[in-house]
C-alpha cells in the first residue's frame, strides 16, 4: 500500500473517532437522568458491536491468526486501550467537554517519551522539551477557555473529567511505552480481533477498579459492585442501542480498520500525526453538532496539535541512525 493512502487512512480513522467522540458525549449527556448510562458499560457496547461486525466480515477477507506470543501482547493492547483508555476517555467526555478531552488526550506523546527517559535512559533534546511544553500549553488554552458548557458550573464534576482524559493519556502512553508489538506482521481483521476480545475482556476486570476510581473522584453514586451490575446495562436499555450503535459504527467499525491500516504501514512517527489530528476534525464537526467553543479552544487546539508535532519529529530524529560517510 502507498504512504498516500496509509496517510489518508490514518486521517480518516481519526475524524471517524472525532465524530464517534461527539456522538458519545451527546449520548452519556442527554442519558444522564436516574439511571445514567456508565462510561464503562457503553464502551463494552461499543467493543461487543465491533467485535461482532469484524467476525462477520472476516471469512470474507480472511487472515491468518498471530502466533501465541504477538497474541498475548495484542490481547494486552486491547485492555490497556480498548477497556481501560476507552471508558476513561468516555467518563471525560460529558465532564469536561469533547474537545477538552480529546486535547488532553495528546499528551500521551510526551508522556510516553518521559516515560522513555525516567525507565530507559532515552535522550530527551531540548527541542523535544520545547515541543511538550508547547502541547501543554495548548492543553491549558483549551482548558481556560470562558465559553461555558453544560458542566462547568459543577466544578467537581469538570475536574473529574479532566482527571480521567489524563488517566487515559497516562494509559495510552503506557502502551507505547511497553513496546511495539510487531504489528506489522500481523494481519488486520485477526489483529484487530485479538485487540477486541482483550477489550471485552478487561472490561469485566477493570469495571470494579474503576468504580473505585470513580468514588474516589467524588462521584458519590459510583461503587466497584455497581460499575460490575452496569456493564451490561446498554444491552437492555433498547431506548439506548440507536445512539450507542451510531457512535459506536463511527468509532469502531468504520474507523478502526482504517486506524489499523495505517498503525502497520505507517512509520510510528507519521501515525502518531495522523491519529494526533482527532481534535482538529472535533472543532468543526463539533459546531455542525451544536457544540459551543471560544477562541481559545481554537487557538490551543491549533497550538497543542503543533506542540506534539514538535514531540513526535525530534523523536524521530533522534532515533534515526547515524550514517558516516565513507571517504
Amino acid at each position: 500500500m502507498s504512504h498516500s493512502l496509509a496517510i489518508a487512512a490514518g486521517l480518516f480513522s481519526a475524524a471517524a473517532w472525532g465524530v464517534a467522540s461527539l456522538l458519545f458525549a451527546k449520548f452519556l449527556r442527554e442519558h444522564a437522568g436516574e439511571r445514567p448510562p456508565s462510561a464503562a458499560g457503553a464502551n463494552l457496547f461499543k467493543n461487543c458491536l465491533a467485535l461482532l461486525v469484524f467476525l462477520c466480515l472476516w471469512p470474507l477477507l480472511g487472515g491468518a491468526w498471530p502466533g501465541a506470543a504477538i497474541s498475548g501482547w495484542l490481547l494486552l493492547s486491547g485492555v490497556l486501550g480498548f477497556a481501560l483508555g476507552d471508558s476513561l476517555y468516555f467518563a471525560a467526555l460529558p465532564r469536561c467537554g469533547v474537545q477538552a478531552a480529546a486535547m488532553i488526550g495528546q499528551l500521551n506523546v510526551p508522556l510516553a517519551a518521559v516515560m522513555g527517559y525516567l525507565w530507559n535512559g532515552e535522550r530527551l533534546g531540548p527541542l523535544t522539551v520545547l515541543g511538550m511544553f508547547v502541547a501543554m500549553a495548548g492543553v491549558l488554552l483549551v482548558l481556560s477557555d470562558p465559553v461555558p458548557i453544560q458542566q462547568r458550573g459543577r466544578s467537581a464534576y469538570y475536574r473529574s473529567g479532566v482527571i480521567f482524559a489524563l488517566l487515559n493519556a497516562v494509559t495510552i502512553a503506557s502502551g507505547i511505552f511497553l513496546g511495539h508489538v510487531g504489528i506489522e506482521d500481523v494481519d488486520i481483521l485477526p489483529g484487530t480481533l485479538m485487540r477486541m476480545a482483550g477489550g471485552i475482556g478487561g472490561a469485566f476486570l477493570v469495571a470494579p477498579l474503576w468504580g473505585a476510581l470513580a468514588r474516589a473522584l467524588g462521584v458519590v453514586d459510583d461503587s466497584p459492585a455497581k460499575e460490575t451490575r452496569n456493564l451490561i446495562e446498554p444491552f437492555r436499555r433498547r431506548a439506548w442501542w440507536k445512539p450507542l450503535i451510531l457512535a459506536s459504527v463511527a468509532g469502531s467499525v468504520i474507523g478502526l480498520l482504517p486506524y489499523h491500516i495505517a498503525l502497520r504501514e505507517l512509520p510510528s512517527g507519521i501515525a502518531a500525526v495522523m491519529f494526533a489530528t482527532t481534535p482538529l476534525f472535533t472543532l468543526p464537526l463539533g459546531k455542525l453538532m451544536g457544540e459551543r467553543f471560544g477562541v481559545r479552544s481554537v487557538v490551543g487546539t491549533l497550538v497543542g496539535f503543533a506542540g506534539v508535532i514538535g514531540v513526535i519529529s525530534t523523536l524521530a530524529q533522534a532515533a534515526a541512525p547515524v550514517i558516516t560517510p565513507v571517504p
